[in-house]
């Protein structure tokens, strides 16, 4: 089969896949009564007070039939309004914030996983059927089933709270200090290039 082919088909199947996954979200949400899914949307305690909860059903539409509430959800991501944060700050916003240091770690991760994979994998194919073959696939099938967040622990865990090798957060303090100071501009967001 053609590769471009196969790649429009699979973009064509992404857009019923998408629907369903949120159909099914919506669905399992309706499960709730309209006074239960108020609360993810209150921004406040008050908002949860008994006087304001029925003007928040009615300001997000909770109490209409799943059809209209799924029509108007559909309508504000189709118009660019995600939401807002429990801070009222738009989640657009927080994304643009957020994507620069997403899009670092996706790449400079994905370079150590293809040049330690094409290591791994040279090493056992060299030596298939011995020792290393084996620990490499062990190695790989672990690495594979471990769920992210718990490794993740397991190793912030490990480095940071058993060795001390390194810190909490994106980057270090004196790093931190540098690019939040008032001699530095930002162009691109991301630590490295900036």
């Amino acid at each position: 089969m053609n590769l471009r082919v196969y790649i429009i088909r699979r973009l064509f199947l992404l857009l019923p896949v998408i629907l369903g996954v949120t159909l099914l979200i919506f669905g399992v949400l309706q499960l709730l009564s309209p006074y239960q899914r108020v609360a993810a949307f209150a921004t406040n305690p008050q908002d949860l007070r008994p006087e304001n909860i029925n003007r928040t059903i009615q300001l997000y539409h909770l109490n209409e039939p799943v059809w209209v509430q799924y029509q108007i959800w559909l309508g504000q991501i189709f118009s660019g309004n995600l939401g807002t944060t429990k801070d009222l700050r738009p989640i657009s916003t927080v994304l643009m914030q957020r994507a620069p240091a997403t899009v670092e770690l996706a790449v400079y991760s994905g370079i150590v996983i293809v040049l330690g994979g094409i290591w791994q994998g040279t090493v056992a194919a060299r030596r298939k059927d011995r020792i290393p073959d084996h620990l490499t696939r062990i190695f790989a099938i672990s690495g594979w089933s471990l769920p992210t967040f718990w490794l993740g622990l397991l190793l912030l865990a490990f480095f940071y709270g058993g060795l001390g090798w390194f810190g909490v957060g994106v980057v270090s303090d004196p790093v931190y200090l540098y690019t939040h100071g008032p001699n530095f501009t930002r162009y691109t967001g991301l630590y490295t290039v900036d």
